[in-house]
C-alpha cells in the first residue's frame, strides 16, 4: 500500500535494520529486495493523479492569495508547503515522506527549492507576505503542466 502511494517507510526501515534472525536466508532476501526497490524510485504517478494535485494545488493557492485572516493564511500556508514539496518529488519520481523526512527528501532532490518553500513560509509567518509563496507555488505548478482549474 505505501508503494502505490509512493511511500517508502518500511522499505527504509527494513533498508536500515539490522537483521537479528533470519530462517534459510529470508531476512537476507528481504533486505536486498528493499534495497532494490528503493533504488528503482516509486511507481509513476498516473495522469489522473496527476491531474487531481495540480487542481488541489492550484485551488489551495487560490484561497492563499485570498486569504485575509492571518490564522487561515498561516494554516493554508502550511498545507501549500506540504503539497508543493510532494509535487515536486513526484514530478521527479521520487519517494514521498511524511514529518520531518518530507522536508528531508525535498532538500536532497531539489535543495534550492528546499530553500525557497522555507523562505516563503517564513515571510508568510513572520510578516503576512504572500508573494514568495506565490512563486514558489507557481514555479512547481509549471514544471507539471501549469494551474488546472475545473
Amino acid at each position: 500500500m505505501e508503494i502505490a502511494d509512493h511511500h517508502a517507510t518500511t522499505l527504509k526501515m527494513i533498508e536500515a535494520g539490522h537483521i537479528l534472525v533470519s530462517v534459510e536466508g529470508e531476512a537476507e532476501r528481504l533486505q536486498l529486495e528493499a534495497i532494490e526497490r528503493l533504488k528503482t524510485g516509486p511507481l509513476a504517478i498516473s495522469a489522473e493523479e496527476l491531474r487531481r494535485k495540480r487542481y488541489a494545488l492550484t485551488d489551495q493557492l487560490d484561497d492563499f492569495i485570498g486569504a485575509t485572516d492571518p490564522i487561515e493564511l498561516l494554516y493554508i500556508g502550511q498545507q501549500l508547503v506540504v503539497e508543493t514539496s510532494e509535487l515536486a518529488l513526484l514530478s521527479k519520481s521520487q519517494w514521498l515522506a511524511s514529518g520531518k523526512w518530507l522536508p528531508r527528501y525535498l532538500a536532497e532532490s531539489d535543495p534550492e527549492l528546499s530553500i525557497q518553500l522555507f523562505k516563503a513560509i517564513e515571510a508568510v509567518i513572520t510578516s503576512g507576505e504572500k508573494g514568495p509563496m506565490e512563486v514558489v507555488v507557481l514555479e512547481i505548478l509549471e514544471r507539471i503542466g501549469g494551474t488546472f482549474h475545473l
